[in-house]
């Protein structure tokens, strides 16, 4: 292997391992922000309640409705960039 390509695969890692921290950061902060939270009463509670997502995300029905959710929570917002261009019909 080339040393520009080992370089580059070795970035490609280093940035996959951050997208995966990104995630979890993402789910620890939903989770703080979840106005639920206040009910569960300790470590015991906490553990019954990732038992039963893992329970949940066993039921593909369960994954496919997640997914739908968040593809329509993700089409709702509003687009970043520039627009694209006008074309003149002819």
């Amino acid at each position: 292997m080339s040393h520009s390509y080992q370089r580059s695969l070795q970035e490609a890692e280093q940035q996959l391992e951050a997208a995966r921290g990104a995630l979890a950061r993402d789910f620890a902060k939903a989770i703080s922000n979840a106005g639920w939270t206040p009910v569960l009463r300790d470590e015991h509670d906490v553990i019954a309640l990732v038992s039963t997502i893992t329970d949940m995300f066993e039921d593909r029905a369960f994954v496919d409705r997640l997914h739908a959710a968040a593809d329509l929570a993700r089409q709702q917002q509003p687009r970043i960039g520039r627009p694209s261009k006008r074309r003149d019909p002819q």
